[in-house]
């Protein structure tokens, strides 16, 4: 009896593989890619939602504001993993070539809200009430930057302050999309 690893395929199988693989490449199948690369149109299309996605976890979330340093650390954790989701799917998204810098522009300025956060998160962690303050007030400085290189892109629920049924949020940082 011989052993399945000593068993090696016909040649003609493996030429049949190889013409699978060469066909699914031509045609644009498996990993091989294809033409992925968005439209603007699409990449907008496609942003916005997944900012709009996010804006609705952000309301949802701080429906009840943190009475305690454990409630802020725990809000501020799901703020960063709801941004750092939205910042993988955006830099996700093959943009096309008009758009590559600005995009890549403003998922930097994505990130540095991202790091804000994380400081918030660390204070509150420490229960450095201060400190907490502190990243909110900078989350807050940084809302104007991000919501132009949101511009930049063409995105329109992109970084724009929170809002509810009321309107604007505008007298509490920590509702700011970073």
């Amino acid at each position: 009896m011989r052993s399945l690893r000593s068993v090696s395929p016909h040649p003609s199988r493996r030429f049949a593989v190889a013409v699978a693989i060469c066909a699914a490449a031509l045609a644009g199948c498996g990993p091989f890619g294809g033409d992925d690369e968005l439209t603007e149109e699409e990449l907008l299309a496609e942003g916005d939602a997944i900012c709009e996605q996010g804006r609705e976890q952000y309301l949802e979330l701080q429906q009840d504001p943190p009475r305690s340093a454990t409630e802020a650390a725990e809000l501020t954790r799901a703020l960063v993993e709801i941004t750092q989701g939205e910042i993988d799917e955006l830099s996700a998204l093959d943009a096309p070539i008009d758009s590559e810098d600005a995009l890549e522009e403003y998922l930097a300025g994505r990130e540095a809200g991202l790091e804000v956060l994380r400081e918030g998160l660390a204070a509150a962690e420490e229960q450095d009430a201060q400190g907490y303050a502190e990243s909110q007030a900078k989350i807050a400085r940084g809302q104007v930057d991000r919501a132009r290189l949101a511009d930049a892109v063409g995105f329109s629920e992109c970084s724009r302050p929170l809002t509810d049924s009321a309107g604007p949020v505008e007298d509490s940082p920590p509702d700011e999309q970073p």
